[in-house]
Parts: structure tokens; sequence; C-alpha cells
């Protein structure tokens, strides 16, 4: 039974395989490596301009700083816009690329292609750099919340108080983040890849397991 459904999947994932490698083929290089630099580059812009914000918001007046933070909340909100159709193709592609390279290497051993072997490191150069920086970006949002808080309260007006409470409120929000949309979609950040690796795992423990059973079968026939 166990030598059966190991065949099965077998099977299943060398159609997985080619399906996701001819998907692959359709994305062109170069326009992908393009965007993951761009992103990379304002993602890590605008944390650094949400870390001067803080600072700013910090020690002096609220007022001209949360215009600053209604112009970098726009710009993240336009850097969505323009990768939301494109991003998700490249962390499917980042995610199950890979994983497949690796159960092709479980399934067939010594006698893996080299070039499953060369995919394998895909999702720490593309997943883990998106996430990070998706990470960063979030915290220096969130950090927003305390630089509110120590303030100088006692030196503002009513106005400005209103708007030292609405960014506060602003800070654990989640627009303006790197993020993907439709199902399944959300937040890029540590977790995320944390959760996705832990995903992957299991994946590969079902497979290591199962084809462990199938070699036992045989043995005792």
């Amino acid at each position: 039974m166990a030598d059966s459904v190991w065949n099965t999947a077998a099977v299943c994932v060398d159609w997985a395989t080619t399906i996701e490698y001819q998907y692959n083929t359709l994305l062109d290089g170069s326009a992908i490596f393009v965007s993951l630099a761009c992103i990379t580059t304002l993602t890590r812009s605008l944390a650094e301009i949400q870390t001067q914000i803080n600072r700013g918001v910090k020690v002096g007046d609220c007022l001209r700083w949360a215009a600053l933070q209604s112009r970098v909340t726009a710009g993240c909100r336009e850097l969505e816009e323009t990768f939301a159709d494109l991003l998700p193709h490249i962390l499917i592609s980042a995610y199950f690329t890979p994983l497949l390279a690796i159960v092709d290497v479980v399934f067939n051993g010594r006698k893996a292609d080299l070039f499953s072997l060369a995919l394998s490191p895909v999702v720490l150069l593309v997943l883990w750099p998106m996430c990070d920086i998706g990470d960063e970006l979030a915290k220096a949002r969130e950090r927003l919340c305390p630089a509110a808080y120590l303030g100088p309260w006692l030196e503002e007006g009513c106005e400005q108080t209103r708007v030292r409470l609405c960014l506060m409120l602003f800070a654990y929000g989640r627009h303006g983040l790197l993020r993907t949309r439709g199902p399944g979609g959300g937040v890029l950040n540590r977790g995320t890849f944390t959760t996705a690796i832990s995903s992957w795992i299991k994946f590969l423990n079902a497979l290591i397991n199962l084809q462990s059973a199938s070699r036992h079968q045989v043995r005792g026939k």
C-alpha cells in the first residue's frame, strides 16, 4: 500500500514540477530581478523615512510630521499598487520552485538533476529578503506609536493632541505595508517567512516518512 502511494506521489510531483517550470518560463527573468531591486530599494527608503518621522514626532511639532507621514503612506500604497499583479507570481515561484526541486532530490537521491540542487536556495535568496524588508517597514511603522506617546504633550494644543493620538492609532494599521492581495495574501514580514518555512518542512517530512515506509515495505517482501 505504501509503495503504491509513494509511486502515485512521485508521478504527481513530476507533473507539478513540469507545470511549475513551464509557469516560470512565462515570467521574464530580467523583469523579475528589476522589480525585486525596485521593491527592495523603495521599501528600505520608506522605512528609513518612517524612522526619521518617528524621531521628529517624538521631539517636535507633530502637525508637520503628520503631513509627511501622509505622503509616505501614499507612497507605500502606490508601491503596493504598482507591483500588486507581479509580486504574487514572484513569491509563488520563490516558494514552490525550490520546494519541488528539493522534492526531486528526496525522490531521486544521487540521480537528482543538478539543476534541482541549484534551485534549492532560491527561497532564501528571494522570499527571505522580501519578508525581511517588509518586516523592517512594519517595525518602523509600529515604532511610531511609542515615539508619539513620548512626545511633548504638555506643550501642544488640542489640535496637535488629536493628531498625535491619530498617529498612535495609525501605527498599527496594515495599509501601506509590503503585502500581497487575494486569497492567502497578507503582510510580508519575518512571521510570514517562518510560517512558510514551517509548512515547507512539514511537507518534506511527510514525503521522507512516506519514502521510508515504502522502503521498509519493499525490504519486507
